[in-house]
């Protein structure tokens, strides 16, 4: 244990944790003179999402384009087609991960299902040219679900329609990954 002055361990003794809290910069920034409140930076923040989310049509639409051509290349070389996943992976995770926050929760559903097909493949040890009758049709399903979802601009959760295009696609992966419908 360490002893306050002298700091030398005393064998057999444990030695005692500091606890200490960092400061809070955030805090200490928005109270200095010209700093803002919490209320302006939630504000500003809301206002910097809502302005992103006015454009984010294009984005997505330029997301949903880019998975189509990888999806085209992959069917024009079906034995290849695992040599495009990490980009389809990387393009999906983009939607994934930005759609809903931008108000299009059903493209961030599609496009989880996309990349966890992908994954759950790759998981089985499977490649998308192992079965390009399931597989890549499966990938195509989800450039057209996507399509639809995007040309429609359909926001929030969608009604009957779009929850059965859903129920299409978690069917169409169980035909493709008959092991995940059994999970």
């Amino acid at each position: 244990m360490t002893t306050g002055d002298d700091k030398k361990t005393v064998e057999g003794e444990v030695a005692k944790a500091e606890v200490f809290t960092p400061p809070n910069l955030l805090k200490i920034r928005a109270s200095a003179p010209g700093g803002k409140t919490m209320e302006e930076m939630v504000e500003a923040g809301t206002s910097v999402v809502a302005k992103a989310a006015r454009n984010y049509a294009d984005v997505a639409n330029a997301d949903v384009n880019e998975i189509a051509g990888i999806a085209a290349a992959m069917r024009d070389a079906p034995a290849k087609a695992d040599e495009f996943r990490p980009e389809l992976m990387r393009v999906g995770l983009n939607l994934k991960g930005q759609a809903a926050t931008m108000g299009y929760p059903l493209v961030t559903e599609v496009a989880t299902s996309l990349v966890d097909f992908l994954d759950d493949l790759k998981k089985a040890n499977r490649r998308l040219a192992d079965d390009p009758k399931t597989a890549l049709p499966a990938v195509q399903f989800h450039v057209e679900a996507l399509r639809l979802l995007m040309g429609k601009d359909v926001k929030g959760k969608g009604g009957p329609t779009e929850r059965a295009l859903i129920d299409g696609l978690k069917s169409i992966i169980s035909k493709a990954l008959p092991e995940k419908g059994a999970a």
